[in-house]
């Protein structure tokens, strides 16, 4: 067998092309610039995009839907787990929030708007110590409890399911932002009122029934961006279950923490005139003086 000899140019050119360091057209030689010669690592990343271009273009696709997809699979496992110092470590979702079925969640969102128009009534009852601060630790005990204690979950499942159906995922933004506001100020006032030592002030009594007028409100406006059919068919459901209410302290003739305002009406009292053993003593006092 008889090898075919070859020139020093097409040697040359094909050690080139095995090592992916030129294209396959062949291009003039550059001419000389004042650039330094490329690193190890600019070779190699050459040197792996000329193998690419050597294989064809379904071997690039093929290592772009490796690479795509090994970096997905990092993602997922820091997600999940997370690094020893990494920010991901302790945030693990704890539930699924399926907001397709409306009538699973918007019942329970009438039951917690039920209990909140029951603390408006009880407050505006003169029978209730509205000036008492176990009145307000008891009201926020209420909220810490079944339906208001998941209100926004529900509040979040009926803002997806109106995006979901209107198919416009910047609807009832407001309207949930307003009621989540909303809920944070009313518990709020509820927790500085219950730590008063004396009285609750009226002006402060006054600012926690708005907040509660401010929640029924901020639901309404949700509620009207659900269908008719709909309300009335979860009111109906949430009409027939029971929620828990407070039992408030009741209003005393002598109300409890009440020595302040005791002290200053004995002070701006008239003087009472003195007793009959008084003024009897006082001829005495007058003679022992003398």
């Amino acid at each position: 067998m008889a090898w075919r000899r070859h020139s020093p140019l097409t040697v040359l050119l094909l050690g080139a092309l095995l090592r992916g360091l030129v294209p396959l057209a062949f291009t003039p030689e550059p001419s000389k610039s004042s650039q330094p010669c490329p690193s190890r690592r600019e070779a190699s990343m050459m040197t792996g995009l000329g193998a690419a271009l050597l294989s064809g273009p379904a071997l690039a696709e093929s290592s772009a839907d490796l690479i795509v997809g090994a970096s997905r699979e990092k993602a997922k496992y820091e997600a999940r787990e997370g690094g020893f110092f990494g920010a991901n470590k302790f945030k693990k979702q704890t539930a699924e929030y399926n907001y397709t079925d409306l009538q699973s969640f918007l019942p329970k969102l009438f039951m917690a708007k039920r209990s909140f128009e029951i603390q408006l009534q009880q407050l505006n009852d003169k029978k209730i110590d509205v000036n008492n601060p176990e009145t307000y630790a008891k009201l926020r005990a209420i909220n810490r409890d079944e339906p208001v204690r998941r209100l926004r979950k529900e509040l979040y499942r009926t803002q997806q399911w109106v995006k979901y159906t209107a198919n416009d995922w910047g609807l009832a933004e407001t309207e949930y932002d307003r009621v989540r506001r909303a809920l944070d100020e009313e518990d709020s006032q509820c927790l500085l009122m219950s730590r008063f030592e004396d009285r609750v002030p009226t002006a402060s009594v006054r600012t926690a029934r708005r907040s509660i007028q401010a929640i029924l409100d901020s639901i309404d406006d949700l509620l009207l961006l659900v269908p008719q059919n709909e309300q009335e068919a979860a009111k109906a459901v949430a009409d027939t279950r029971t929620i828990p209410t407070a039992t408030l302290p009741l209003r005393t003739k002598n109300p409890q923490n009440a020595s302040i305002s005791v002290n200053g009406a004995n002070a701006t009292s008239p003087a009472s005139p003195p007793s009959p053993s008084e003024t009897s003593q006082s001829p005495n006092l007058d003679g022992a003086s003398s």
